[in-house]
């Protein structure tokens, strides 16, 4: 008569999915704060740049305030990795699970088939279960934990930065020619 008050791995691993997700965005708020604490330590290093003191201090600062955003870079790199990890684990669980349903089902029709039939659905379910295991095997596998190639992020900028170019304004004057005469375009000034 009692009830069982547990939640399932499915519904565990989505909250945890939504914990690091909240996490990300806390970090994300704090690189930002940084990203503003820093422009503004600058412009104290420009105001007082003839008191090398004060310009010291602000510098030792804009150090510090540097490496903690770059910390928080690499953490919120992290947890985005492993949010991705329990993303890809929880379609891998779903996949495991279609492939347990699919396996009662093809026994039940074995049971009311004839044997032929019932050995070319043993060979399928075997299939099946191969690449259930592949799954699982992935699955158990450490991730390669991924790089971003910072050349091919610079390489890629530098593409974006020159399609947003604008064309160059011609310097010389066009010249029409009409009746072997060549004329000369001026430009209209109002």
């Amino acid at each position: 008569m009692g009830s069982l008050c547990t939640k399932s791995t499915t519904t565990q691993v989505i909250e945890c999915i939504h914990q690091i997700q909240d996490v990300e965005k806390t970090l994300k708020r704090l690189i930002d704060k940084y990203g503003v604490q820093i422009r503004t330590e600058q412009r104290q290093v420009r105001q007082k740049i003839h008191r090398k003191s004060d310009c010291m201090r602000h510098m030792r600062t804009i150090q510090l305030i540097r490496s903690h955003q770059e910390n928080m870079e690499k953490r919120l790199t992290a947890c985005m990795d492993k949010r991705y990890q329990l993303e890809s684990l929880n379609v891998t669980k779903m996949h495991i699970k279609a492939v347990q349903t699919t396996t009662k089902t093809y026994r039940q029709f074995l049971n009311e088939h004839d044997i032929q039939k019932v050995e070319q659905l043993q060979e399928t379910l075997s299939e099946m279960i191969e690449d259930a295991c592949e799954i699982n095997q992935v699955v158990n596998e450490t991730p390669l934990i991924f790089e971003v190639d910072e050349d091919e992020v610079e390489r890629e900028y530098d593409s974006i930065c020159a399609e947003l170019q604008l064309p160059e304004v011609p310097t010389t004057t066009p010249t029409i020619e009409y009746n072997d005469v060549e004329l000369e375009l001026v430009p209209l000034t109002t």
